[in-house]
């Protein structure tokens, strides 16, 4: 009888990361045929776009969010590095606290401009 690898229940299971995520609208999409990815809208957060100086086309910004994988796991682009985005519960906590994290492990107050809630468009 042939051996089956074991079971790592440490990793993620994908399917239930994206269905536990807060429910945001992605900013970019990707295109099959040539991999390239679209700009949708705007980023989260109240960002600014930024721009090619000489295309004038859009670059990606902080704030960007994309989903990834066939579960469409939701990432969001932060100092040039993609997060995943947060469960409504740690949403949900970070309100009754008064303080929220960023996507690089700060705490810093819900409304401040690198706050999970704050990139989210929660507040």
């Amino acid at each position: 009888m042939p051996r089956t690898a074991p079971t790592d229940w440490a990793a993620p299971h994908w399917e239930a990361v994206a269905l536990e995520q807060l429910m945001i609208d992605p900013t970019l999409s990707a295109r099959n045929a040539d991999r390239s990815v679209r700009i949708l809208r705007g980023p989260h957060g109240g960002r600014d776009r930024l721009r090619d100086p000489e295309t004038g086309g859009g670059l990606l910004s902080d704030g960007d969010v994309a989903a990834f994988g066939p579960f469409r796991v939701l990432r969001l682009r932060f100092k040039g590095e993609w997060h995943l985005v947060p469960s409504h519960a740690e949403a949900l906590r970070w309100t009754l606290d008064g303080m929220a994290d960023t996507p690089d492990g700060r705490t810093v107050e819900p409304d401040d401009r690198d706050s999970w809630l704050r990139l989210c468009g929660l507040v």
